[in-house]
């Protein structure tokens, strides 16, 4: 990202006009496998996948790690056979909140915050189209 940390872009990979950024994500974490899913019985727009083979023999929704902690984290066999995995929080105060994956300026993104679903009507693939140069308030 030219300038800015959520410098957005134009993104046809996530869908006909969206303009979007890619959320930092803080590789220095034990849990750096992102995907989205059902964790404990609710859609996750962000699923931290703990362990890949941390539920072999439990129970859907069993906690797997973390217990008691804010990131509690559950079997999810939605998520893949044997996967433990806890759902990230989501800041809803932002303006931006909408989260999937994608290709974003080029590259992988395992976090794509959109924001505009219409931004990039006219505009190429990787045009900058938001948060220009400055960071995203």
């Amino acid at each position: 990202n030219e300038g800015a940390s959520n410098e957005a872009y134009c993104s046809y990979d996530l869908g006909s006009g969206v303009c979007a950024y890619c959320e930092e994500v803080d590789t220095t974490k034990k849990d750096t496998t992102y995907t989205s899913g059902i964790i404990d019985g609710a859609n996750c727009s962000i699923a931290v996948v703990v362990d890949d083979e941390g539920c072999v023999y439990a129970q859907e929704g069993a906690v797997c790690a973390n217990e008691g902690a804010s990131n509690e984290a559950y079997c999810s066999y939605d998520l893949g056979s044997g996967v433990c995995a806890y759902c990230e929080e989501v800041d809803t105060t932002k303006k931006d909140t909408t989260y999937t994956s994608g290709i974003i300026d080029g590259a992988n993104c395992s976090i794509a915050v959109v924001v505009d679903d219409e931004g990039c009507v006219y505009a190429q693939e990787g045009a900058v189209c938001a948060n220009e140069g400055a960071s995203n308030e």
